[in-house]
């Protein structure tokens, strides 16, 4: 289950600039990715610039070893963090191949829906985040 939408900047949309959120339907209250993403030049894809994975599905994220300090090689064993400053190559004014490799621990893991949208609200500098539903997870008999 998923949403895809646009963002404002002091109120004008700024095209090709979109929040992407997702969960699955069989894991209720986890499983939570919140990715900004950026269209190049009027490209209908989309480059991911920072994404969040709250509970993942498969917990653990390993860095690559090469990289910034103290990051690379770091293993995350829950919710984590891929900022754009760590994975943005400054001298090669690019993304860094393999769909933001770098990321860091949310500590402390948030632990509910509100919390993880708090946290994304500050992190992805969006406001009204509040906005956001929880997902319709289905009902399930025990």
């Amino acid at each position: 289950m998923g949403f895809l939408m646009s963002l404002a900047i002091d109120g004008a949309t700024v095209e090709g600039l979109m929040l992407r959120g997702g969960c699955y339907e069989h894991i209720l209250g986890g499983a939570i990715t919140l990715q900004l993403e950026v269209a190049l030049g009027g490209q209908r894809t989309r480059v991911p610039v920072a994404r969040i994975d709250w509970q993942p599905a498969n917990p653990g994220h390993k860095n690559p070893r090469t990289g910034p300090a103290p990051h690379a090689g770091r293993f995350i064993g829950s919710s984590h963090f891929h900022p754009f400053e760590l994975n943005w190559v400054e001298q090669e004014s690019w993304m860094r191949a393999g769909n933001l490799p770098f990321a860091v621990e949310i500590s402390p893991d948030p632990e509910t829906f509100r919390e993880i949208l708090d946290f994304a609200g500050s992190a992805l500098r969006i406001k009204d985040m509040d906005q956001i539903g929880a997902p319709k997870w289905p009902a399930r008999l025990v």
